[in-house]
């Protein structure tokens, strides 16, 4: 890119279509060794959106976001596409070849390779170190976290913690920065089905309105939904019954979760300035 020359900033902000801007290049280091360094561009763009030319071809991606440190406010720095070659040469191959180029995981008794989604080896049958025994009055309910995991794009057996509990990290939005930890764990009966997601830490002053304010909260939510606290943080956690229970019920009782607590987290650590919490104190 030249000084001046005019460039596309596409984005997509949470709630939002995609967004073209029109910039300017509007300061160009010296090159170091042949080596294009970071440029700027004289408006605020959202981390990671792409940089096009006038013929669409990606300049680079946006790498530090406005008021960052060493840069002008309202510019945004761009990390040129040329710094990316090295580490895309690597993945820049037929697809058979990447699939190819995959982990391969073995069992430990019989060094039979074995599909990371599956609880016991094909070779000797032995449950495999990511596994834990079946029971079979949770199979049915197993089987529906299992699916629910999958389609928000979790392999359930990587996610799985203990032999009735998952630990994720899912996202409020696709575009979020953090991801909120949700617990997920059925009774030994396989009856019930309970999420967990951490919101914020208790604040350091101003308790009486702070719980005032969450019983109202609580008095105020429809639905499963419900704000405790245990020690000193603040939760949002539902039990459901997994009765008639599908995979899609639990996909959207998790999605439904994460961004409930993404908007109780908002909401206490403006009101009440308590500390945001996106994973449990001691977990």
């Amino acid at each position: 890119p030249r000084l001046g020359e005019r460039v596309a900033v596409l984005s997509c902000l949470p709630g939002q279509t995609l967004r073209l801007a029109v910039a300017r290049v509007c300061h160009v280091a010296r090159r170091v060794d042949g080596q294009l360094p970071a440029f700027e561009i004289d408006v605020a763009a959202p981390l990671g959106a792409p940089v096009l030319d006038p013929e669409g071809r990606v300049l680079g991606v946006v790498a530090a976001p406005s008021g960052a440190a060493g840069e002008l406010p309202g510019h945004s720095v761009v990390l040129p596409a040329g710094s990316f070659q090295p580490l895309l040469a690597a993945v820049d191959r037929p697809l058979v070849e990447l699939r190819d180029r995959a982990p391969v995981y073995r069992c430990p008794a019989c060094d039979e390779p074995f599909d990371v989604e599956g609880d016991r080896c094909l070779g000797c049958g032995r449950l495999l170190p990511h596994a834990f025994a079946p029971a079979p009055a949770r199979a049915g309910v197993e089987r529906v976290i299992r699916q629910g995991l999958s389609a928000l794009g979790i392999i359930a057996n990587r996610a799985r913690v203990g032999p009735r509990t998952w630990r994720i990290a899912q996202r409020p939005f696709p575009a979020a920065e953090t991801a909120t930890q949700v617990d997920v764990e059925i009774d030994e009966a396989g009856r019930l089905l309970t999420l967990r997601a951490p919101v914020v830490g208790l604040p350091a002053a101003n308790h009486e309105p702070f719980y005032r304010f969450l019983l109202t909260m609580n008095d105020q939510t429809t639905g499963e939904f419900r704000v405790s606290i245990t020690g000193d943080e603040v939760s949002v956690s539902c039990v459901a019954s997994l009765e008639g229970f599908s995979d899609h019920d639990a996909a959207l009782l998790i999605d439904g979760l994460v961004q409930m607590a993404d908007e109780y987290r908002r909401t206490l650590a403006e009101t009440f300035e308590a500390a945001p919490r996106f994973e449990s104190a001691g977990r």
